[in-house]
């Protein structure tokens, strides 16, 4: 695995805690024990009826509960479509039970949380724990509201978001997975040409059997019957 998810782990692991424990008010201390409660019960439920193993926190938690967020790795290269479903699975799992816990709520910055508040990084890994193939996924993530699927650039070596959505698109895919996605323009960091390149090798098949590519535009294209 490469060096930087560690320290990425690292990080997100140490942003849920005060950082001198004698200087926390007993707001602060009871602020975090409910967030850590709730964080330790939805990793390890997700861990139990999915194949997503936890490795880490995430919180933005300066006054307010801004932010809570889950950190995974998941040994097994995937498309957008699973992908999707992966992370909204995490995102609705882990609001409902911020909402649910009645004790965290006169410490939230908003009341209920929203998908806004919740950010899950899911880190995408061979069966062997090697890196998946260059240009496959390499992250899927959510954060803000919108859930990202990005690739390890093979030209740049670099994290390069190959396609974006709303919380809301992707509950409408998850739906009916044949819907058009919104058309997304990466960063400019990657040529339209790259990007067209790298779409085409993005794919999944319906229920029906049609095979469907990412296009050009980042709309999904059904492939003609031979």
């Amino acid at each position: 695995m490469k060096t930087w998810i560690l320290a990425i782990i690292l990080v997100a692991i140490g942003t849920i805690a005060c950082d001198r424990p004698s200087s926390c008010s007993k707001a602060d201390i009871e602020k975090e024990k409910f967030a850590d409660n709730i964080l330790r019960k939805v990793s390890t439920k997700l861990k139990k009826e999915t194949e997503l193993r936890p490795v880490g926190n995430m919180g933005q938690m300066l006054n307010k509960v801004q932010v809570l967020g889950l950190s995974f790795i998941y040994y097994q290269p995937t498309d957008i479509v699973e992908g999707r479903k992966m992370l909204i699975k995490a995102i609705n799992s882990l609001m409902a039970e911020v909402n649910q816990e009645t004790r965290i709520h006169p410490y939230l910055s908003r009341y209920p949380f929203t998908p806004r508040n919740i950010e899950i990084e899911i880190y995408l890994r061979s069966p062997d724990g090697r890196d998946v193939t260059p240009g496959a996924l390499w992250i899927v993530e959510a954060s803000g509201g919108y859930l990202h699927y990005k690739i390890d650039n093979p030209a740049t070596h670099r994290l390069t978001d190959i396609y974006k959505e709303t919380y809301e698109e992707a509950l409408e895919r998850i739906k009916d997975p044949s819907l058009p996605l919104v058309p997304f323009q990466s960063s400019p960091e990657i040529s339209k040409e790259e990007l067209a390149r790298l779409r085409k090798g993005i794919s999944f098949v319906s229920s029906e059997g049609s095979v469907w590519h990412l296009g050009d535009d980042g709309c999904w294209i059904k492939d003609p019957k031979p």
